[in-house]
């Protein structure tokens, strides 16, 4: 902890001790905003509008634990999407990132977060490549779009010997009833249902949920919205070509021992990813990707931005 008082940035940036005793980073902003990021797994878990309005669902039932993964936030999925080979999801989501650097500008309506993540003999029993991950995160607000949080993932390899990966930023959205809950931005595209294990292609403009939903989205547009009953997400991405849209429903809950028998109706996951085609680095390759969070625009705009 005490190497942490030198990125502490009075009233705007602190690392209190959170749940489980795990260590977490509290992001301020003079608008009134904020985010929190553990840095177990390096997993935003809130962010929290000029308004109050918070955007990220946590399981009421979440596990705070060196060894486990938060059920919620944003989990950091590398690098591997899904069940494979590796562990499902791969290790950044619940290995120890460390804190590179803190900063605030704007006046003090913006504030920036860097971590990292290197490989270490741990990793390399699971995923035998060297690499460091660096992820930025960026809360900040302005008269004209308001708060909004901003959140890269680089991947450096730094081995002698070229490597591939997928990855996805898993964003667990917090709504107020997904049975509500429409995902605008998505029509006409060519999916992948995990439910049924086939192909498909989403042919209405809003999509709904009245069961298990786990779609995998392939190219999908840079600008998507959720649409719920009590808030408009807008979520923008660049270089992540794929979006996964999950929802597990009542059976999909009880079957989770760190989510709540009724948290389903409570969330809806727009991961935005590269998972159809793995990306490929050689040594001293980058690769990074991103998005940004916000609550939207009017429901009269909905569709036009969604799309464009």
């Amino acid at each position: 902890m005490s190497q942490l008082t030198q990125h502490e940035i009075n009233q705007h940036v602190s690392f209190p001790e959170g749940k489980g005793g795990l260590t977490k980073a509290v992001l301020r902003i003079k608008s009134g905003s904020s985010a929190e990021v553990y840095l177990h797994g390096g997993h935003v878990t809130s962010f929290v509008n000029e308004e109050g309005k918070e955007m990220m669902f946590v399981s009421s039932k979440s596990i705070f634990s060196r060894e486990k993964s938060i059920r919620g936030g944003i989990p950091v999925i590398f690098p591997q999407f899904g069940p494979g080979p590796l562990p499902q999801h791969g290790f950044a989501r619940t290995e120890l990132w460390s804190v590179v650097s803190s900063a605030v500008g704007d006046n003090g309506n913006e504030v920036t977060l860097v971590l990292e993540l290197h490989s270490s003999e741990a990793t390399r029993k699971i995923w035998p490549h060297d690499f460091v991950l660096v992820q930025t995160i960026t809360l900040s607000y302005n008269a004209t779009e308001k708060s909004r949080l901003f959140q890269q993932l680089e991947v450096r390899n730094t081995g002698t010997t070229s490597f591939d990966f997928t990855t996805a930023l898993h964003t667990y959205f917090a709504v107020s009833d997904v049975k509500q809950t429409q995902v605008v931005g998505l029509q006409n595209l060519t999916y992948f249902d995990k439910v049924k294990n086939n192909p498909a292609e989403q042919i209405q403009e809003r999509l709904t949920f009245a069961n298990v939903t786990d779609n995998v989205y392939y190219n999908a547009p840079n600008k998507v919205l959720i649409i719920d009953d009590n808030a408009r997400i807008y979520i923008s991405k660049s270089n992540l070509p794929d979006m996964v849209v999950w929802n597990g429903w009542e059976k999909g809950a009880k079957a989770m021992a760190d989510m709540g028998d009724d948290d389903w109706v409570k969330y809806v996951c727009c991961e935005v990813a590269a998972v159809q085609n793995p990306v490929a680095l050689e040594p001293s390759q980058t690769w990074s990707g991103s998005q940004i969070l916000q609550f939207a625009v009017p429901d009269s705009k909905i569709s036009s931005e969604a799309t464009n």
